[in-house]
């Protein structure tokens, strides 16, 4: 596509007013990212610090408060991701809306809810199809002979029923996160546009500023 073309076609910046209006555009697009599988914001890439460095992974955003301005996603009790989650609970997250050209990077601190009302209800709303996740015989990152699921056989071709899978409700846990920072990037033909927000420890925003891209 040609650069006039992608002028003609693009929504000029300059119709995005201020910065408080920014920030509850990042709000709004978190949100809809958990709430809608098809939503390219429903894959959030989440860095944790481990032994070897930096760890990073894409998981599900499978909920979003902006009122509070937290999020939450699911995670096994038995992955190196949980381990280094309990050891430093600051993280570095990202979002990604490849059509809209908006990238947020974020940073919060992270809690872990495994065996409280959050876990509790965040396992009642889990499908089967994600919950046979939690049935894997053996630790996420274990070796293994050869390419597997982990799963037991009789689970390799089917879903549990429900009964099957509370199995794995001990494995299951929800990890929220008080979002602490966005950086909004607006990636643009007439000009990258940058803000960022940050937050204090109950949500409150309590600074914000245009960067240069």
């Amino acid at each position: 596509m040609s650069v006039k073309n992608h002028h003609e076609a693009e929504t000029p910046f300059h119709k995005l007013e201020t910065l408080d209006e920014i920030e509850r555009q990042c709000w709004r697009m978190i949100d809809h990212g958990a709430q809608s599988g098809r939503n390219p914001m429903h894959y959030l890439f989440v860095a944790s610090k481990g032994r070897e460095g930096i760890s990073l992974r894409t998981v599900v955003l499978r909920g979003a408060d902006p009122a509070s301005r937290s999020i939450r996603f699911h995670t096994d009790r038995r992955s190196a991701k949980y381990a280094e989650i309990q050891a430093d609970p600051r993280l570095s997250l990202l979002l990604y809306d490849q059509l809209g050209k908006i990238q947020l990077r974020m940073t919060g601190i992270a809690s872990i809810h495994a065996e409280d009302a959050i876990a509790d209800d965040a396992w009642d709303k889990t499908i089967m199809a994600s919950r046979r996740i939690y049935l894997s015989t053996a630790s996420p990152s274990s070796i293994s002979p050869g390419p597997s699921s982990g799963l037991p056989p009789h689970l390799e071709e089917r879903l549990p029923d429900e009964a099957e899978s509370e199995a794995g409700r001990m494995h299951f846990c929800v990890v929220k996160v008080q979002v602490r920072s966005v950086d909004w990037l607006n990636l643009s033909a007439y000009g990258h546009r940058r803000a960022k927000f940050i937050y204090d420890e109950e949500g409150a925003l309590t600074e914000q500023h245009w960067l240069i891209p």
